[in-house]
């Protein structure tokens, strides 16, 4: 009988602490914000992607928090599923894709650009979520095509098992906005 009530003592006297970790997350996120908060705790930068590394689907992992954007055919079958949207080859030049890609990318909601590396085509980006300001890393590769240049890109969550098909929609959100840059850009016929 007697350890029955230590076992209760015990389990009464971490209640309050139980209790105060959501309490605690809350004030943290209330101080600092949520944005400070993922970027003190996991960092908001998942780093560079290789595209044409034979492990990106290891790289990319099996959680379905990455979106993941490509020309027809860019990847080979055992990636080839897991592409969300196409890319269009564009009839624009490699350096004119890249300044549309970039201000596409930059005209996204809560969008940073965190490197840019002209000899090697490459962009990345961080997108914060806009309630609780989860990062988004987002990595993007040009590649000239015999139909034009295109690009590829992958959104990765940095929180999380799932992101709800939110980077899916952020590199649909991407490819129209780049788009649009591209037919800003155009001479009118």
């Amino acid at each position: 009988m007697k350890d029955n009530r230590k076992t209760q003592s015990s389990r009464r006297a971490a209640l309050p602490w139980l209790l105060g970790l959501p309490a605690l997350a809350a004030a943290a996120i209330a101080v600092i914000g949520p944005r400070k908060l993922w970027e003190k705790t996991v960092g908001s930068d998942a780093g560079d992607l290789d595209f044409s590394a034979d492990n990106l689907g290891e790289l990319l992992g099996e959680k379905p928090n990455v979106g993941l954007a490509a020309p027809n055919g860019f990847f080979g079958p055992g990636l080839a599923g897991r592409v969300n949207h196409i890319v269009p080859d564009y009839q624009a030049s490699a350096d004119d894709l890249f300044v549309a890609v970039k201000a596409a990318a930059l005209s996204l909601p809560n969008v940073q650009l965190i490197e840019q590396n002209f000899a090697s085509s490459s962009l990345r980006f961080v997108r914060f979520s806009p309630t609780m300001g989860f990062p988004d890393t987002i990595n993007i590769v040009l590649t000239e095509r015999p139909e034009g240049t295109s690009f590829v890109a992958a959104a990765r969550a940095r929180v999380g098992y799932s992101d709800l098909g939110m980077n899916a929609k952020l590199l649909r959100e991407l490819i129209n906005a780049v788009d649009q840059q591209i037919r800003a850009a155009s001479p009118a016929s």
